[in-house]
């Protein structure tokens, strides 16, 4: 087996050893032309920072907070005035509302005992996570894994009203 190893070190071997060094310094020729245009990237990070810095709020896309509400939670909930409760209670004006508000609903113990206001901070929070923020929730959902995701949803139950 060790003569096996020296031919494969001795052998052909050594000349394809030497491309991935050569590619290496090609690699490095690369890496010395993008610092040209990191010198110009802090300068347009340090313009866009303020823009990103504010970001969160203002993109907030209602049209596709009402197709992920679609996608994602009409099963279970209504969104409309008066609408009934499904699996889950009618989400029309929850935003600003107290949790578990609804009488005509029966919630479980966990979430009547979570004595809040559903506002946007809280109902982002929530929608990550549900099973987290109200230990012993019956809702099935897991929560939206993308901040944006949840950005728009909220951003669609707070034109509910």
């Amino acid at each position: 087996h060790a003569s096996q190893e020296w031919d494969k070190e001795n052998g052909e071997s050594q000349p394809a050893a030497a491309p991935p060094a050569a590619s290496k310094p090609k690699k490095k020729k690369k890496t010395e032309k993008p610092p040209d245009k990191a010198a110009k990237a802090p300068e347009t990070t340090a313009k866009d920072a303020p823009a990103v810095a504010s970001a969160p709020a203002e993109p907030a896309d209602t049209a596709r907070g009402a197709t992920l509400f679609k996608a994602k939670c009409a099963a279970c909930h209504t969104c409309n005035e008066g609408g009934p409760s499904k699996q889950g209670p009618n989400l029309y004006s929850i935003i600003g509302a107290q949790t578990a508000h609804d009488k005509a609903y029966k919630y479980t113990k966990a979430m009547s005992s979570f004595n809040s206001t559903w506002t946007e901070e809280t109902m982002l929070s929530f929608l990550a996570k549900p099973k987290e923020v109200v230990k012993g929730t019956s809702m099935a959902f897991p929560g939206f894994k993308k901040e944006k995701d949840r950005v728009d949803v909220v951003a669609y139950l707070s034109t509910l009203k």
